[in-house]
């Protein structure tokens, strides 16, 4: 692909999904790495055509002994193109999880910061079709369901704040390439080596088995089926939000109370739309629901007789008589 086409492409994506609007001021998150760099380059490339305002946003986790020398390498990219740019110093914090998903949480948290900071409302980063097929990938293999096959979307809302990523349909070697023919530097990741981390197991290892062996497209066939699989279940989405508003007629900030026969005519797949809806309403978060949680709250909402579960969040269901059924 050439420079051109790379630009077309990117054109392409922010209109595709509407991604960005004239008079935008944009937190770009810049890592160093070829990814974040390229996108810099070629929003400045745009930004004028878009009407946009760029601001480079660094976080240095301290992490690596070559931390500080890629926020200096960022710094001194900023001051080339003459942009504002924000650099963040974090101590990941001790908790549960991965050290990967720590680290990313309080990237974020860096991110929504600098945006509030400077009174913007949109993040831009770095992500490429490889990390949406090696995302895919990840979850097919830890177990995964419709909403997370979608991956990683091309824009996503955190309450006033949009994350974007016009990078998805532009290829790695694309973005490398790019680079090369522009003679624009970038760091190198050493941590994008060690094995002991999934994802650089399925990017050095099991993709590329795949494509040698089974189907030399599989990055682009597990990136269409990502954004397949969004358009479906986005529209399951809103018919279960619909359906949702339109059953749950008693609502309290703790409690949510529902009809079981009108709740039963619904499709199993609404059913559970309209399930995590509710818990989404009363905790804001889905995430620690499980398959499991699912299949226990429908065969406790098909039996006769009252019941009680207990869910994740410290939520309670409860099959009542006359045939309704509460979260609180």
């Amino acid at each position: 692909m050439s420079a051109n086409n790379l630009i077309k492409t990117v054109r392409q994506t922010i209109h595709r999904y509407q991604l960005l609007k004239s008079r935008e001021t944009v937190i770009v998150g810049v890592s160093g790495g070829p990814d974040s760099v390229s996108l810099l380059h070629l929003l400045y490339e745009l930004r004028q055509e878009l009407g946009i305002h760029l601001h480079v946003a660094h976080v240095n986790h301290q992490l690596r002994k070559t931390a500080d020398r890629d926020e200096q390498f960022v710094q001194a990219l900023t001051h080339k193109l003459e942009l504002k740019s924000t650099i963040t110093k974090i101590k990941i914090p001790k908790g549960k999880g991965s050290l990967e998903e720590l680290a990313r949480e309080a990237r974020f948290q860096a991110l929504f910061k600098t945006a509030k900071n400077n009174d913007a409302h949109v993040i831009a980063l770095g992500h490429t079709q490889d990390d949406l097929a090696e995302t895919v990938l990840m979850r097919i293999i830890r177990g995964t369901g419709l909403k997370g096959l979608q991956s990683i979307l091309p824009q996503r809302r955190f309450g006033s704040y949009r994350v974007i990523r016009p990078l998805l349909d532009i290829s790695r070697q694309a973005i490398e390439k790019y680079l090369h023919f522009k003679k624009i530097p970038y760091r190198t990741d050493p941590t994008n080596a060690h094995m002991r981390f999934f994802r650089n197991k399925i990017r050095a290892e099991l993709l590329p088995f795949l494509q040698s062996r089974y189907n030399p497209q599989i990055k682009e066939m597990l990136a269409n089926l990502a954004k397949s699989t969004f358009l479906d279940y986005d529209f399951l989405y809103c018919e279960g939000q619909r359906h949702f508003h339109q059953l749950a007629k008693e609502i309290t900030p703790k409690s949510i109370c529902f009809k079981l026969y009108l709740f039963l005519k619904l499709h199993p797949s609404i059913q559970r739309m309209v399930l995590r809806a509710a818990i989404e309403h009363l905790k804001g978060s889905t995430k620690r629901l499980t398959l499991t949680h699912v299949e226990n709250i429908e065969m406790l909402l098909g039996q006769t007789r009252q019941g009680s579960l207990n869910l994740p969040y410290n939520i309670s269901l409860d099959l009542l008589l006359g045939g309704k059924f509460l979260f609180n």
